[in-house]
């Protein structure tokens, strides 16, 4: 009977840490993506900010999570800074240069996409369940790849411009 309990528990423990170490890989290949695209979009100027400031929009653990990978990091001579969003309205209040919107069961999807494109924010998200309107970029991760959609319409509206090279790495333009 022990030697059972000891199998049991073993097991447990295994699946434990294979899962917490799929959704670590997970994270990283989003946040890498993430990083690597912000590099390759020309940003409005501006000058007066002291840091470039990511939104996020999600679960405080993987907030946290986030906070964590990009501490340290710069862009364009400025601290990359990852602000936790809990609600549209403080989105609309204080916009960021770009937001990711992560899986939330009380976010609606397509009016933080409104206000992104009201105010200028470029949208990035993982979420992928099929929906018509899709933020400028969509990320598909998978075990051992990311593809990317590019919503290239919606960024020259917004006035955008998007590098060759991020063209040219997504899996698909709209």
């Amino acid at each position: 009977m022990r030697k059972i309990l000891h199998l049991f528990v073993c097991v447990v423990l295994s699946l434990t840490f294979t899962s917490a170490t799929q959704t670590q890989k997970y994270n990283e290949k989003l946040f890498d993506c993430i990083n690597n695209v912000i590099r390759l979009i020309e940003w409005k100027t501006q000058s007066s900010a002291t840091n470039f400031e990511i939104g996020f929009m999600g679960d405080q653990q993987l907030f946290t999570t986030t906070q964590s990978y990009f501490r340290g990091k710069t862009y364009l001579g400025k601290s990359i800074k990852v602000t936790h969003y809990l609600t549209t309205d403080q989105l609309k209040k204080t916009p960021p240069m770009a937001v990711y919107i992560g899986k939330h069961k009380d976010h609606n999807y397509d009016v933080l996409t409104k206000v992104c494109s009201e105010k200028h924010i470029f949208s990035i998200s993982d979420d992928q369940t099929k929906r018509n309107d899709i933020p400028l970029i969509l990320f598909h991760v998978h075990d051992d790849s990311v593809d990317m959609i590019v919503n290239k319409t919606e960024a020259e509206k917004q006035s955008f411009k998007l590098s060759y090279h991020l063209l040219r790495a997504a899996k698909e333009i709209r």
